[in-house]
């Protein structure tokens, strides 16, 4: 079964974010950076910043990356919500499609 994104949101450098409270699936991630060292991002089954980890990325120096899900065994889903950490002090920019 193919997955389409019902929403999407862009999250800024140096923040903790929920995305979305209850369940859901994580569909699409883009990252960039424009940071001289690697940054680290962390997305989170909860419905505030912390707790059960679902996924972190360690985003190399000025690496782009973009992440797509299209089938459902292989999306990320998440049961409480969905919260994401961007490091402080860097230039990381995240949008997600969930």
């Amino acid at each position: 079964m193919t997955i389409a994104a019902t929403s999407a949101q862009y999250v800024p450098a140096s923040t903790s974010q929920v995305i979305r409270t209850g369940p859901g699936v994580l569909v699409d991630i883009i990252a960039t950076t424009t940071s001289a060292t690697a940054v680290t991002i962390t997305f989170y089954d909860n419905s505030a910043a912390s707790g059960a980890i679902l996924l972190t990325l360690n985003l190399q120096a000025d690496s782009p990356i973009h992440i797509h899900y299209p089938f459902f065994p292989l999306a990320l889903r998440f049961s409480v919500g969905l919260a994401i950490t961007t490091p402080a002090g860097t230039t990381c920019h995240v949008t997600i499609a969930y």
